[in-house]
């Protein structure tokens, strides 16, 4: 019952965020500790099926998702990777909170923890899939909402990622939806 009421919880306060901006802070570290990549950039949802999240130096990729598509922008490799919306929403992090976790008690253990030192709630994810993307993702919120995310996948690569200079359920302008890749990028459709 407990499992049943985190994701409750979770899905909940997921449901209350119509829309989202932020600044972001990604570090991704590998299985022995070694920092592998800092990135900073910004993100923008709308939810139902609108994410942008970029990030910068060093390594400029931005994943934009909207109508039916996701496509994964790598500026280094000049390449633009398109992906159906439907194959990664509910079991990616992004796809978890577009779509509120609309599955997370069928697809995921769900506990609930409280901050420590300040308030707010962390939530654990464990797929219940053997062939999930990732081992377990916390997502945590206080009062502001959407604080951070971490992500361990399945080799032992970890993502850290803390949002700031966050704003919550505001209008976000369609035209941050509107991307125009460069002419001449090498495109692979999925």
């Amino acid at each position: 019952m407990a499992y049943a009421d985190a994701a409750g919880s979770l899905v909940a306060k997921l449901e209350a965020m119509q829309s989202f901006s932020a600044t972001l802070a990604e570090q991704i570290v590998n299985e022995t500790g070694d920092i592998l990549r800092n990135s900073q950039g910004e993100i923008f949802i709308e939810r139902p099926h609108k994410l942008l999240w970029q990030t910068f130096e060093p390594f400029p990729i931005t994943v934009l998702a909207k109508d039916e598509s996701v496509y994964i922008y790598d500026q280094d490799l000049a390449q633009v990777t398109e992906l159906e919306l439907e194959e990664v929403l509910g079991t990616t992090p992004a796809g978890i909170i577009l779509t509120a976790g609309e599955s997370l008690g069928e697809e995921f253990l769900v506990s609930e923890a409280f901050l420590r030192d300040q308030e707010g709630q962390v939530y654990s994810l464990q797929p219940l899939a053997e062939d999930a993307e990732f081992s377990r993702m916390d997502i945590s919120f206080d009062e502001i909402g959407l604080r951070g995310l971490f992500v361990e996948d399945v080799l032992g690569q970890t993502t850290y990622v803390s949002f700031r200079d966050r704003e919550t359920n505001i209008d976000i302008d369609d035209a941050r939806f509107e991307i125009e890749f460069p002419e001449g990028i090498d495109w692979v459709k999925r």
